[in-house]
């Protein structure tokens, strides 16, 4: 659990080739989700662009401020949270095999739990900022 700390910024860089290799597999699927009377279909490729796109911002942020001093718990909920956010859209679609049956259920709360873990990277990097412990 300390690597999570000391280096957040590999486990999102990491991910970053199975990210391209899940686009290159998978990008002509579709993504249906049915709200009320809406229907929204987004191709999975989009998807992963934009998660993609966001894990290497964010691993930017974090190795930029590498040798500031990170609150220990907000980097770890951050971290874990978003993987987790990442593993659950990634059983979304229209795969074979699912882990949870209507999991399309679970879809507002995890997304408000991965809103919250983003927030709490955003407060975490203007604490260590402003406070600048080194």
């Amino acid at each position: 659990m300390k690597s999570i700390t000391k280096v957040p910024y590999l486990y999102f860089w990491i991910l970053l080739p199975a990210f391209c290799l899940v686009m290159i597999f998978f990008g002509n699927q579709n993504f249906d989700l049915q709200m009320h009377d809406t229907y929204f279909i987004v191709r999975q490729f989009d998807i992963w662009i934009r998660i993609s796109s966001s894990f290497a911002v964010i691993g930017l942020i974090y190795w930029a401020l590498r040798n500031y001093k990170l609150v220990n718990w907000m980097t770890r909920l951050h971290v874990i949270s978003s993987l987790m956010f990442v593993f659950y859209i990634a059983n979304l679609g229209d795969y074979q095999y699912h882990l949870i049956d209507n999991e399309y259920r679970l879809l507002p709360l995890i997304v408000v739990i991965a809103l919250v873990a983003q927030a709490l990277f955003v407060l975490n990097v203007l604490a260590s900022t402003i406070l600048k412990h080194r």
